[in-house]
């Protein structure tokens, strides 16, 4: 992080001259973005809560808890450092985040005015890979749901990575065509949620010096909050997405990732997992005002000593969505369906078998330019053997409902 912090500094000393003739903190360069939020909920405990709860919220045992906050507060500032030349840079404040205040994503992008039908873009520094479909919102924020689909959910808070990352753009005819490469590090830890807690449902975002506490259980090899930026092994992984745009309203692309984390290596309470996913995406508009969204997921993650009987940790994990959203005036309306899994490959005394589904229901309002007012009713349906030993019984539905105040500044 200290050779991207450099890095960043450099790109801002070496377009000093042009940047000179530029508005750095004009009304382009600098937004805000502020979500205030009122949450209900039943079911068990929140995984925040050191339980196994997929959201973010917790019941009341057998009655309902509700609960008031300032959900996500955030400041973009996007200076054009010279021609084609722009810094991003992203801090946010999370009630939920170990680390209240702290830097989302950091990087220098380059995107030449080029004539002509191949094109290319560059980009590094801290940054979430070009995986979810649903965060394209002002501060890397999701515009159809409050809550993000469980794929997203896990993207957004344990596969973020320090990059550098190119891209080229093609077209052929009518069709459109870009290929994405990145190496990438300090993302090592990348898959510890998803084998002690599984998946969940919930906004919020990894940060640089954050970390994500996990369920109570037994003692283990691991410490109880996981940190998803973190460089172990100082091995570079990589990512690789294709994308295709053909002459009909309808987006299709393929994302590849490997973290090429040491599984040997611990420090600190944390281990090195080897974490791989192939993702398949697509974006369809039937008409101007629907939108069709669908992803699909699918990896492995381990970790430990390999022997006769296999890593001593090894999950493979799984998950799926379809989102439908139509804009009607002011109004929007979506509807989204998950699917998820996890499969323990090698038995301990907890159990990291999975399954469940979810459904999801939003509808936005626009107040003016600047405000929104949405509602969302969420219900979570998992069956996860691991409960037992908190006492509670394997399977656990959970709804919740969020009414949020958004505004964009």
């Amino acid at each position: 992080m200290k050779r991207l912090v450099l890095t960043l500094a450099l790109g801002l000393l070496a377009a000093r001259p042009a940047a000179a003739q530029t508005d750095l903190f004009g009304r382009d360069t600098v937004s805000g973005f502020l979500d205030l939020r009122l949450g209900a909920a039943d079911g068990e405990a929140s995984f925040l809560r050191s339980g196994f709860g997929k959201t973010q919220y917790s019941g009341a045992q057998s009655g309902v808890a509700a609960r008031a906050e300032l959900d996500l507060a955030a400041l973009a500032w996007r200076p054009e450092l010279a021609d084609g030349l722009t810094a991003y840079i992203l801090v946010q404040n999370q009630p939920d985040q170990s680390h209240g205040i702290d830097l989302a994503e950091s990087y220098l992008q380059y995107k030449p005015l080029i004539a002509g039908p191949v094109r290319y873009s560059l980009r590094g520094g801290l940054m979430w890979p070009p995986v979810s479909l649903e965060h394209d919102g002002a501060a890397w924020t999701t515009t159809r749901t409050l809550t993000p689909s469980a794929i997203n959910t896990w993207v957004a808070e344990e596969v973020k990575v320090a990059a550098l990352e190119g891209t080229l753009y093609g077209e052929i005819g009518e069709h459109r065509l870009s290929a994405t490469a990145a190496v990438f590090g300090n993302n090592d830890t990348s898959g510890t949620l998803l084998s002690y807690r599984g998946w969940a449902l919930h906004d919020i975002r990894a940060t640089l010096f954050g970390t994500d506490p996990l369920p109570s259980g037994p003692p283990r090899f691991q410490a109880y909050a996981a940190r998803p930026s973190l460089d172990l092994a100082g091995r570079p992984g990589g990512y690789a997405k294709l994308e295709w745009r053909p002459p009909a309203p309808i987006q299709l692309e393929v994302f590849y990732y490997d973290n090429a984390g040491d599984p040997h290596v611990f420090k600190d309470g944390q281990w090195g997992w080897r974490t791989t996913f192939t993702d398949v995406g697509l974006t369809a508009r039937p008409a101007k005002d629907v939108e069709i969204l669908a992803q699909a997921l699918t990896g492995r993650t381990y970790f430990g000593n390999h022997s006769a009987a296999g890593w001593y940790l090894d999950v493979d994990y799984s998950s799926a969505y379809l989102l439908a959203t139509k804009v009607h005036g002011r109004n929007r309306f979506t509807l989204r369906a998950d699917w998820f899994k996890t499969q323990d490959n090698v038995r301990h005394a907890e159990d990291r078998d999975e399954r469940g589904w979810a459904a999801t229901a939003d509808y936005a309002f626009t107040l003016s330019r600047h405000f929104s007012l949405w509602v969302e009713a969420l219900h979570v349906w998992s069956n996860r053997p691991a409960r037992f030993r908190l006492g509670e019984p394997a399977t656990d539905p959970q709804t919740v409902i969020q009414v949020a105040l958004r505004a964009k500044l």
